[in-house]
């Protein structure tokens, strides 16, 4: 049964606890590894190099708006946003943009109406991309996991 979260989906289900192929933030690793560092599993008996997913999240707000973030790894990311305006807001706005190989592109609300709002994996990104977010009376969170290999 997939997860609830906008971020994972459920592999092959081995695993009592639920976070060998995917947590909350981190879906399943390319290949169907862990998102943590890598061992032999009785369902998955060769041992894999080191592998893992580092969940990011940077926070915004108007004081440290704008904000410039890097996107790494060693394979595309989703990214999502969330953002919500701060109390006694009157014009409150988000603006995200997007600036990697072969790729731009910019997600904006000029208008952000009351309460919580989600962009969920509104853009997949290659490592080296740059993301830029702009918010004005409203606080925001891009959130997406990175793939890397020791």
């Amino acid at each position: 049964m997939p997860s609830p979260c906008p971020f994972s989906h459920s592999g092959c289900g081995a695993s009592a606890h639920g976070l060998y192929h995917g947590s909350c933030c981190c879906p399943a690793a390319p290949g169907g590894h862990p998102w943590w560092p890598s061992a032999p599993w009785p369902h998955h008996p060769s041992p894999v190099p080191v592998q893992y997913w580092t969940p990011n999240i940077e926070q915004v707000d108007p004081a440290a708006s704008p904000k410039v973030i890097i996107i790494g790894g060693a394979s595309p990311s989703a990214l999502t946003l969330e953002y919500l305006p701060v109390d006694g807001a009157v014009a409150p706005s988000v603006k995200v943009t997007v600036a990697g190989p072969g790729l731009t592109t910019t997600l904006e609300d000029a208008a952000v109406t009351a309460g919580y709002h989600i962009k969920p994996r509104f853009q997949t990104v290659d490592p080296g991309t740059t993301v830029t977010v702009v918010v004005t009376e409203c606080i925001a969170r891009l959130r997406w996991c990175e793939w890397a290999t020791f």
